[in-house]
């Protein structure tokens, strides 16, 4: 679900920034703000979050406001440790207009396999990928990655 109009479209390779690059926003907008996930959530794969016991997918909301005026939104889930973009949440999203705020949803696909972030071996519930936000909107000058959070899960 997203907030405003959204195509489906096929998941595109999307080239990121580096992660010390900074945006280039445009005159006309305010920049790009990530206001859910905020950091330090933990995700758990097969429950609901919050929730416990597992009830089913997990499934959660990415909210944000600012950016350029923009018909072309991509929202991405980015795998930190390997710098990849692995999920492409949404795209072809018309961005929010100004003091608005954009909201799309996520379901973790039930065969998701999170990046092992783990120094050592671990077990459930310590096993973890570390994850960002991406959203890139107007063109590839315009974008902003959120503040990093967990999915966990079980083998």
């Amino acid at each position: 679900m997203v907030k405003g109009t959204s195509k489906t479209a096929a998941a595109t390779r999307i080239e990121l920034p580096s992660r010390d690059a900074q945006p280039r926003d445009r005159e006309d907008a305010a920049p790009f703000e990530i206001l859910n996930p905020g950091g330090g959530e933990i995700y758990k794969m097969s429950a609901r979050y919050p929730t416990k016991p597992p009830l089913g997918p997990c499934t959660f909301r990415i909210f944000w406001k600012g950016g350029p005026p923009a018909n072309d939104l991509t929202i991405s889930l980015v795998d930190i440790k390997h710098w990849v973009v692995v999920a492409v949440i949404a795209s072809n999203v018309v961005n929010v207009p100004p003091g608005e705020v954009g909201m799309a949803q996520w379901s973790i696909p039930a065969n998701f396999k999170p990046s092992d972030d783990c120094d050592t071996p671990a077990v459930y519930p310590d096993k973890y990928g570390r994850y960002q936000i991406y959203i890139q909107g107007g063109s590839p000058l315009t974008w902003v990655y959120g503040p990093e959070f967990a999915i966990t899960w079980s083998e």
